[in-house]
């Protein structure tokens, strides 16, 4: 199976902007809203988003310096994804 990258901003579904308390509201909603039933835990599983990486990524975004490095390397890869040849 393939691995993707998986935007924690997207994941909790916040923007870049998102204060601590509606980083908090989004990842309460996420986990509240995670499906029931072996075979939704499955797709929401292939999607990326299980319990473990919404954890992950409101850990990431709810720490300041975790979360300034975060947009530190957000910036470096979409610089670098992206190169124009002449």
């Amino acid at each position: 199976m393939q691995m993707r990258f998986l935007n924690s901003y997207r994941l909790l579904n916040v923007a870049e902007n998102a204060s601590p308390d509606d980083i908090k509201i989004a990842y309460e909603i996420a986990i509240a809203n995670l499906p029931q039933g072996w075979m939704r835990r499955l797709i929401a599983q292939l999607e990326g988003r299980t319990a473990v990486q919404l954890k992950a990524a409101f850990e990431e975004l709810i720490d300041p310096r975790q979360h300034a490095n975060y947009d530190a390397y957000l910036a470096r890869a979409c610089s670098t994804r992206f190169v124009t040849l002449n």
